[in-house]
């Protein structure tokens, strides 16, 4: 490579270096805070506030700030599943859970007011 052609090379690498330096750092932080029973519980709290599994559509504007807040939330969460997946199993056997919870409630609900009449 010729001087000017070597030093842009340089430039570069040096460059996707730091970024990868960074992207270490980063995945390292989402680790350690999320990788914990803490971490783990502000995981789910960050996935129900966003309504991670929640239909977004509502017919108007407040679709466009429900699918702003899911974006994010995906976001957080695809970046622990790059470093801890073991969270995301835990996340989803939680969700799993409550709807679980949910549905048995609802069959109990109805069974007892069958049962009423």
């Amino acid at each position: 490579m010729t001087g000017l052609l070597q030093e842009d090379h340089d430039k570069e690498k040096k460059h996707l270096d730091e970024e990868n330096l960074r992207l270490i750092k980063l995945y390292d932080a989402f680790k350690k805070v999320f990788g914990g029973s803490e971490g783990r519980k502000v995981l789910k709290h960050i996935a129900d506030e966003c309504g991670y599994w929640d239909t977004i559509f509502t017919g108007n504007s407040k679709t466009f700030y429900k699918s702003g807040k899911q974006d994010m939330g995906a976001h957080l969460i695809n970046m622990v599943k790059v470093v801890d997946f073991d969270s995301i199993i835990w996340l989803e056997a939680q969700h799993a859970n409550e709807l679980s919870d949910n549905l048995n409630d609802q069959i109990k609900s109805v069974w007892e007011s069958r049962k009423a009449k």
